[in-house]
């Protein structure tokens, strides 16, 4: 029996070296294949770049087995840095990027040998900046875990941003974001630093890169407001009509902390149109980032009374 163990155990020792040994020589062979390898490109002193700049370069690489599996699935490319002012000008402030360069240059950062990049190489053409400032918008998915709510838009702790670019790529611009957060299960308020977007990366420069983002999230809650006033329009009242009954209870539903500073006074339900039966359905307005759920009573008459003047000219007739 002892023997027949120690069989065994040799059989698998040999099947894990024999393994160890096909994976050392197939990884040190050596081998062709493209990788992407993203790339920035830094405009001369006192210009910017005005062209569409590729985010990153196709690169056929020849180098070992465990160094492609290293590069593609473990430490990926870094970008790979292009200054224009050591390129050669076309003409005035058109740059090209030759293919001898991009090799070169994503050797060296790469550490491996290059083969050829696609594209072959890149033209940019290059202005004067200009500054614009524009609104800033959060943009976000945010979900509240149940039983909670964002009763207001995300808040960021700058209301603009500032962009430098050249007047044609600037002009279409009327605002900026930020780069979109997602965040699940939420339940509380909390306040994070948020990149900006880089969606127009070396034609626009944002400042500043970051901002912070306050993101307000409240406990959802009930409550009720007695005595809510109906108001009626100038015009409506000027005619003599009067509300039946001319208060109202009203339930609404938001932010526990929201609902708790809430009174009578920030709701408010004005009448404008008179229907023909008389009988109207209130609409109450309430602050926002809540929503009413329910009224009582449902709905209000609205009747003309007579007008005292009139009266009083209809008694003095003869």
């Amino acid at each position: 029996m002892a023997a027949r163990r120690s069989n065994a155990a040799t059989l698998i020792v040999s099947i894990v070296m024999a393994c160890g040994l096909w994976a050392y020589v197939t990884l040190t062979r050596t081998y062709e294949d493209d990788i992407d390898v993203p790339i920035t490109v830094v405009p001369p002193a006192g210009q910017t770049i005005i062209s569409n700049v590729p985010m990153s370069v196709s690169t056929r690489v020849r180098t070992s087995g465990l160094q492609i599996a290293n590069l593609l699935l473990y430490n990926h490319p870094k970008t790979c840095t292009l200054a224009l002012a050591e390129q050669a000008q076309d003409e005035p402030n058109a740059f090209r990027i030759s293919n001898a360069t991009l090799v070169s240059q994503l050797a060296a950062s790469l550490g491996v040998r290059v083969l050829s990049v696609s594209p072959v190489d890149i033209t940019l053409r290059t202005g004067t900046p200009e500054l614009k400032s524009v609104p800033l918008v959060v943009s976000h998915g945010i979900m509240c875990r149940p039983g909670f709510i964002m009763p207001s838009e995300p808040r960021a702790d700058r209301a603009s941003v500032t962009l430098r670019g050249i007047k044609e790529v600037l002009e279409p611009l009327t605002q900026w974001s930020t780069k979109k957060i997602i965040l699940d299960d939420v339940h509380e308020s909390l306040t994070i630093d948020v990149p900006l977007s880089d969606s127009l990366r070396s034609m626009v420069d944002v400042m500043p890169k970051t901002v912070r983002v306050h993101f307000p999230v409240q406990q959802v809650a009930d409550v009720t407001i007695e005595d809510v006033e109906i108001t009626l329009a100038k015009g409506l009242a000027d005619m003599g009509y009067v509300i039946r009954p001319g208060r109202l209870r009203v339930t609404l539903r938001g932010g526990v902390q929201d609902l708790s500073e809430l009174t009578r006074l920030d709701l408010r339900c004005q009448i404008s149109a008179v229907p023909t039966n008389g009988v109207v359905v209130p609409v109450v307005t309430c602050p926002r980032g809540m929503r009413v759920i329910s009224t009582f009573p449902r709905t209000v008459l609205l009747v003309r009374r007579q007008v005292a003047s009139l009266r009083n000219s209809s008694d003095e007739s003869p």
